[in-house]
């Protein structure tokens, strides 16, 4: 058992862990790491236009050249209060984590997020939220569970939801480089222009894979007597 790791600036860290456990199990020649045990650990980021960093762990998670595709450690892990936090121009996130099971395939636990104003772009959310259930199934992890948005204004093109939400259903790919997700979308009003509905409802089926992505969209706005969102195709 180590207690009170500090990584990075001890003023400013990059990462704290109150506790580390690591199980050894008996076996004949060399033994075994089992599962390893994260109590408490606390991790700080920053997401700029540059991209994501987590300053002294970058080279650990993103450094060297790979020769072989990505994949998942092949570890036991148990994260008990698992935080980060993640500052920069886009607004700050908070994200909590907890679970366990086999990194490629039994890990199963549960993932909050919140941020109350996130910028894109043209675009501003206000009041984010996602909170859901993931789980590794041969080395693909996936998502299930709610994202929702009190506001979004996308000023230039015209466009606000209020009181908007997103049913997530995702699983990544091995290489965690691409991944497909059916979204059930809806909100309580929706302007678009001149144009103003009291709702919106519909369903996304969407895959990303080498760059491009491609979706299927069924969308219906209610109500405010304009002509319904149809149905589409669109690739990209």
């Amino acid at each position: 058992m180590i207690s009170r790791i500090v990584i990075g600036d001890p003023a400013h860290p990059d990462l704290t862990i109150e506790r580390a456990t690591i199980e050894i199990e008996p076996r004949f020649g060399f033994p075994a790491i089992g599962r390893v045990t994260l109590v408490r650990p606390r991790l700080h980021g920053t997401w700029t236009d540059a991209g994501l960093s987590f300053g002294s762990l970058d080279k650990v998670l993103f450094g060297g050249e790979r020769t072989e595709p990505f994949r998942l450690p092949d570890m036991n892990v148990a994260v008990i209060d698992a935080r980060a936090r993640v500052d920069g121009d886009h607004g700050p996130i908070d994200v909590k984590l907890a679970g366990r099971g086999a990194l490629r395939d039994g890990f199963a636990g549960t993932l909050a997020a919140t941020a109350p104003r996130l910028a894109f772009g043209t675009c501003a959310a206000e009041a984010a939220s996602l909170t859901g259930r993931i789980v590794v199934t041969r080395e693909q992890p996936r998502f299930s569970g709610p994202v929702r948005l009190a506001v979004l204004d996308c000023a230039e093109q015209g466009l606000t939801l209020r009181g908007a939400g997103i049913n997530v259903d995702g699983t990544a790919d091995k290489t965690l480089d691409g991944g497909g997700a059916k979204l059930e979308i809806f909100s309580k009003t929706i302007t678009y222009g001149s144009n103003r509905a009291r709702g919106l409802n519909g369903t996304i089926e969407a895959a990303y894979r080498k760059g491009g992505l491609t979706a299927r969209y069924d969308v219906l706005g209610r109500g405010g007597g304009r002509r319904p969102a149809g149905l589409g195709a669109l690739a990209a």
